[in-house]
């Protein structure tokens, strides 16, 4: 019996159907099937289920995407989304193939993305009132000081400029750092969104090598937002 088998087998038998029904002995022979053709299922199998301590949920939740749900009288089109390569079909395909489990998924995640947008937003103008506000305070200093004061005020007065043009330049500078960090972050997350989507078979995202094409990046963003339409964002 192949680690596939066995470990199916363990899951399934210890399963709680009421959270997981598709995840039953009926289905396990799809499931073994499914998993052992595709060598990228049977890796992100076998890395969830090695850490099964920690990922119970992501385990049960990834098996449960795999078992086909009963057809949909009202879909005509693609049953494989690793073969659609036009906009009709896989808008179709998502609202009618997309599991209910698996539509929370990404509503989530959408969610969190939105949440960690406002975060960004709120440290970064947090960053700019506290720089404001000392340079405020700078310049009501500044001019207490007018072109009758003696030569120490005059001097002082020049000192407070150069801190001025110093708090200026070191609050531009924290604002250019932030914003790096911020585009680093972005591309972080634009790599693990595009995993998360291909692994979620959604269409373009998840588009076999040999079918790939020119605009394959316009239609991925185009599914997006189709996506958050659908979903309600």
């Amino acid at each position: 019996m192949s680690f596939v088998e066995q470990s199916l087998h363990a899951v399934i038998k210890g399963n709680n159907r009421q959270k997981y029904p598709k995840l039953v002995r009926h289905n396990q022979a799809a499931l073994i099937q499914r998993i052992s053709g595709d060598p990228e299922l049977k890796a992100r199998y076998k890395e969830l289920y090695n850490h099964r301590e920690y990922y119970t949920k992501k385990l049960a939740l990834f098996l449960e995407e795999l078992v086909d749900d009963p057809p949909n009288d009202d879909y005509q089109g693609p049953e494989d989304a690793t073969t659609i390569a036009n906009r009709h079909h896989a808008l179709k395909y998502c609202r009618h193939r997309l599991s209910p489990s698996r539509r929370q998924l990404i509503k989530d995640k959408m969610s969190s993305h939105w949440d960690l947008q406002h975060s960004w937003h709120q440290q970064r103008q947090q960053i700019s009132d506290e720089g404001q506000r000392e340079i405020a305070e700078l310049e009501g200093k500044s001019g207490n000081c007018d072109g009758k004061s003696s030569c120490g005020q005059m001097k002082l007065a020049g000192f407070r400029d150069q801190q001025l043009n110093m708090k200026r330049k070191q609050l531009q500078d924290k604002l250019n750092r932030f914003d790096e960090n911020i585009l680093k972050e972005c591309g972080r997350l634009a790599e693990a969104n595009t995993e998360f989507l291909r692994e979620s078979r959604i269409p373009f995202f998840c588009l076999q090598p040999s079918l790939k094409y020119p605009e394959l990046d316009d239609d991925k963003a185009w599914m997006i937002q189709q996506l958050q339409q659908l979903l309600g964002d």
